[in-house]
């Protein structure tokens, strides 16, 4: 019976050290993760890219790039602290994507929402014309950005 006790003595401390040691690990892993997020790029002045996936019916691709290239890339040349532009079709999904690459967030983001919106309609007035329609087709899917990798 004492024998028995002991070996039951010994299993427990076994399992609460396994649980101790399991809890400590996953702690340090959940620590690990909240550390390396506080270290993503953040910083205003690293170069940066403004990612954007705009629904665009395979019908109206050429009027979306003509409008594209006629309102955005001229304005956008105008813009202190860009760098550049790329415009990618997902001819699978009907989106396009484009990707600005900014000299830094701070500079990027001076522009204020209310030029932005200015631009946009003017880039609406342009898709309106060119396709006859009385609404703009290409949706806004997602808009995020995009850091560079050291």
């Amino acid at each position: 019976m004492q024998m028995t006790l002991k070996y039951g003595l010994i299993s427990l401390l076994k399992i609460i050290f396994n649980l101790a040691f399991s809890f400590l690990l996953v702690s340090l892993i959940f620590i690990n993760k909240s550390i390396n997020s506080l270290e993503m790029p953040n910083n205003l002045n690293s170069e940066i890219v403004e990612e954007l996936r705009i629904k665009v019916p395979k019908k109206y691709k050429k009027e979306w790039l003509k409008a594209e290239k006629e309102v955005w890339d001229k304005w956008l040349e105008t813009k202190d602290g860009f760098l550049g532009r790329k415009i990618y079709w997902d001819e699978k999904r009907s989106q396009g994507l484009l990707l600005v690459t900014w000299e830094s967030k701070q500079k990027w983001k001076k522009i204020s929402e209310d030029e932005v919106l200015k631009i946009q309609k003017q880039f609406e007035g342009k898709v309106k014309e060119y396709l006859d329609i009385n609404s703009n087709p290409f949706d806004l899917i997602y808009e995020g950005e995009l850091f560079r990798e050291k």
